[in-house]
């Protein structure tokens, strides 16, 4: 019975010498067990950098990497490590510009780990709050399957020239990790569309979008990118008699300038 007492001060001097090593940074990220057996799942390579665990390789057509991150913040005693998981995933070729998303990371919230929003309504909750609506603009260029994975992926994102970029503020592994991985990669497929399907896509976004702030940021992009396309003459001139000024004078400019008459 006497010796509970030495029992726990022992485990509570445990514990606190591993928050403390913790916090300096000596106990690694996460083991490579998982990683390695989600490496094998997908046809990827595991391998360990001084942070933790890293998974690479080609997954439907990109190349994909994850890995942990590390970054020390506070100072003195009160300095901790904080790691979190950071997915890329980089198609074969640059990405257009109308799929760029601005610099910052932009969170998909979802209301439950397992609830997969939808993008209708993400797209109004993130107008609402004031977030960039090439954001949005993004999101409406992507099909049925993307806009899913974008959905289900959890984290915060964005999509340079190179591809996408995700971050998670905790360590993933196990099957998180695989859908993660596999999710970022059908997004990134859709990131280097030929100029047919992007014309494509944009002039069927821009002619069905209600909403009238992401209208004017699809058919600005469309009327900028591709001016000279036949496609794009068709949604000029729809546009030419829009009730919206600002649509009406950008399609007309296109058309002035390219010699067309709205019909």
């Amino acid at each position: 019975m006497n010796d509970h007492p030495v029992l726990l001060y022992v485990v509570f001097a445990v514990l606190a010498a591993l928050a403390a090593v913790r916090r300096l940074g000596y106990v690694p990220a996460l083991g490579t067990g998982s990683w390695r057996r989600v490496a094998a799942a997908l046809g990827l390579e595991a391998s360990r950098n001084s942070s933790g665990p890293m998974v690479s390789g080609n997954l439907r057509g990109a190349f994909v990497i994850a890995r942990v991150i590390e970054v020390t913040v506070g100072r003195r005693e009160h300095r901790h490590v904080r790691r979190f998981t950071r997915v890329s995933a980089m198609p074969q070729g640059k990405v257009h510009p109308a799929l760029r998303t601005p610099h910052e990371l932009f969170a998909t919230e979802r209301t439950s780990p397992h609830e997969k929003p939808r993008m209708a309504e993400l797209v109004e909750a993130r107008l609402r709050g004031g977030a960039s609506s090439s954001t949005e603009a993004v999101l409406a260029l992507l099909n049925d399957e993307a806009k899913q994975a974008i959905g289900g992926i959890g984290g915060e994102w964005r999509i340079s020239e190179d591809g996408l970029e995700v971050e998670w503020p905790v360590l993933l592994s196990g099957s998180r990790l695989e859908q993660a991985l596999a999710a970022a990669a059908t997004i990134a497929e859709q990131l280097t569309p030929d100029e047919e399907d992007l014309v494509q896509r944009l002039a069927e976004s821009a002619e069905a979008e209600p909403n009238l702030v992401l209208k004017r940021e699809l058919a600005e992009a469309l009327l900028d990118s591709f001016p000279k396309h036949e496609r794009t003459r068709r949604v000029a001139q729809a546009l030419a008699s829009s009730p919206d000024e600002a649509l009406r004078l950008r399609a007309a400019a296109v058309l002035r300038g390219e010699g067309w008459q709205a019909s």
